[in-house]
């Protein structure tokens, strides 16, 4: 079984003694201990600081180590135990390996929607309201990280508002400009006016 480095470990796990599930048991009857792979002794995890225990059916539990404890990549060793409790002596081998950017390569089975959607998501600008050198209105209000020098390179795209009091009310550009080191854009007119701070999209 992966994990990923730095990402809650749960791990499936199941107590029994000579075949017989061992049910009902709680976190603090367990010793669960880790072995990394850069080392040659085992570590004793805390109970609930370190590690939690949830209980399913058949004597089948999930071990949940927190990802403080998943920050290393390599092979890792998990062995339950109890200091007062009747079972067999688990060990589970994992792999942790770093966190995979994941690639969708089909919308409803069809490729090139997948890549269609890439193409159209790509020509998203995000951007922040800033009022360091305009008061944001309703129609008017700058950002400071769009930055095109382009007079009217915006014009006829739509800005959707991401955070803040209009979030996900969308109008239409009307004018854009570059004004000092800001983008200023002209807009039809939202319900009020955005925040500084405010974050968006250009569509």
């Amino acid at each position: 079984m992966q994990l990923t480095i730095s990402a809650t470990a749960n791990i499936p796990a199941k107590l029994e003694l000579s075949g017989i599930a061992v049910t009902g048991k709680a976190i603090a009857d367990l010793v669960v201990k880790v072995l990394y792979a850069d080392s040659t002794d085992f570590e004793t995890l805390t109970t609930t600081t370190d590690v939690t225990l949830d209980e399913a059916s058949g004597g089948w539990y999930r071990i949940i180590i927190n990802s403080a404890k998943v920050d290393l990549a390599g092979m890792l060793l998990v062995q339950i135990s109890s200091a007062t409790l009747a079972f067999d002596t688990k060990e589970y081998l994992h792999e942790i390996v770093a966190a995979s950017a994941g690639n969708v390569i089909q919308i409803n089975g069809v490729a090139s929607a997948a890549a269609k959607l890439s193409l159209s998501a790509s020509t998203m600008i995000a951007g922040t309201i800033t009022d360091a050198a305009l008061a944001p209105t309703a129609t008017n209000f700058e950002c400071s990280d769009i930055t095109d020098a382009t007079a009217d390179h915006y014009n006829g795209r739509v800005i959707i508002f991401t955070s803040g009091g209009i979030i996900r009310q969308a109008q239409t550009i009307t004018d854009y400009a570059k004004v000092g080191s800001n983008g200023r854009f002209v807009t039809t007119a939202f319900t009020t006016a955005p925040a500084n701070g405010d974050t968006l999209i250009v569509v």
